[in-house]
């Protein structure tokens, strides 16, 4: 639990960070006299080990912590470059690699902590606004009672 911004860690060169892994939801809240109070973004993935999803959530463009594979060519190359926005981006994985290999300046992960590309994950997540009167628990919970409504989909 924390602001958007505390959950960002300004490294030297900007990369992905701030994941939380297994998680089963989390609430974005709006600025106080917004139009609403906040999203809710919860997990529904039975298929995935424990259910919960990788999520993270920043006031800076997500393109902006790990640009291409040349890093050359990276768009923002120190933390110092890093602009905030008004606007929170969010990122929901199933899966994650490993933060690198042997060493942290170049190498990729060790195969072991490698997702093989033709790896398939079968995942899903609701996205779901509530008011000043619902507590994101509640919120996942009216989600949760809708699923539980809605037909099973064909095989």
């Amino acid at each position: 639990e924390g602001s958007v911004l505390d959950q960002t860690f300004h490294y030297v060169r900007p990369q992905e960070n701030g994941n939380k892994l297994d998680t089963r939801w989390m609430a974005l809240k709006c600025p106080n006299n917004s139009a609403c109070a906040g999203l809710l973004v919860a997990a529904c993935s039975p298929h995935v080990p424990g259910g919960g999803l990788g999520m993270q959530c920043h006031r800076y463009a997500m393109d902006d912590f790990d640009g291409p594979e040349d890093k050359l060519k990276q768009r923002v190359k120190h933390a110092g470059e890093l602009v905030a926005k008004a606007e929170t981006e969010f990122c929901v994985d199933a899966a994650q690699m490993g933060v690198g290999g042997i060493d942290s300046w170049g190498n990729k992960p060790l195969p072991e902590h490698m997702i093989p590309p033709d790896k398939g994950f079968e995942w899903s997540f609701w996205l779901r606004p509530f008011t000043d009167e619902e507590a994101p628990a509640e919120s996942r919970a009216l989600a949760l009672a809708a699923l539980a409504r809605r037909p099973e989909r064909a095989a």
